[in-house]
């Protein structure tokens, strides 16, 4: 990666990978329209169902296991924030790994600590508080990985559920409500299942 020219007061971060976006689907037919859609694209398949945090992305990147480099934002370029995340108590400043590793994950507000932020809600609080350079209130967000290009392990779930147990990451998601491989027809099941979980959650 190479820094770039300076947008907003950010310096700009040139990644190795785009970081992308996902996209919305709010109902059950929009997720088996895009199904179909897929279906028609690949065959037929296996599907995971995971839950996807509140917040803004989050790129790490360790050499030699010291933390070296973060920025956040989609794309190609992302706004560098290291000095953020030095502060962020769930992100390691070093792990014991050689080379180089990438950790992509999302920086998020706990609902526990929104108050504190002056925030309306937890996503523009988090986008907030990264945003301004001079934010005394790091101590309120937390990141969550969920990817790694990390050797360690083929699926890259349980890749970066070793990646917290070596590494030191948070990883607090109770697996029983990530359902990995689920076949078409236990989709939607699954996808109820989890709306209902939902409100119990920190995030």
């Amino acid at each position: 990666s190479a820094h770039a020219e300076v947008k907003n007061g950010h310096k700009q971060i040139r990644r190795r990978t785009e970081m992308l976006s996902t996209e919305k689907a709010q109902t059950i037919e929009k997720v088996q329209k895009w199904m179909k859609k897929t279906t028609k694209k690949t065959g037929e398949g296996l599907y995971t169902v995971e839950w996807k945090y509140d917040g803004i992305s989050l790129s790490l990147v360790y050499i030699d296991g010291q933390l070296t480099e973060a920025s956040y934002g989609k794309g190609m370029e992302g706004n560098d924030c290291l000095q953020h995340c030095l502060k962020v108590q769930s992100i390691p400043n070093t792990i014991p790994a050689s080379g180089r590793v990438e950790v992509r994950g999302e920086m998020v507000v706990p609902f526990a600590n929104l108050a504190k932020t002056g925030y309306k809600n937890c996503r523009s609080a988090a986008s907030g508080i990264m945003a301004d350079t001079a934010s005394t209130l790091t101590d309120c967000l937390e990141f969550h990985p969920y990817w790694t290009d990390a050797n360690i392990g083929n699926n890259c779930r349980y890749r970066v559920a070793m990646l917290a147990q070596r590494y030191g990451f948070l990883y607090d998601v109770d697996l029983s409500t990530l359902h990995q491989f689920v076949e078409q027809d236990n989709l939607t099941e699954v996808i109820e299942y989890a709306t209902n979980r939902r409100a119990s959650l920190p995030y």
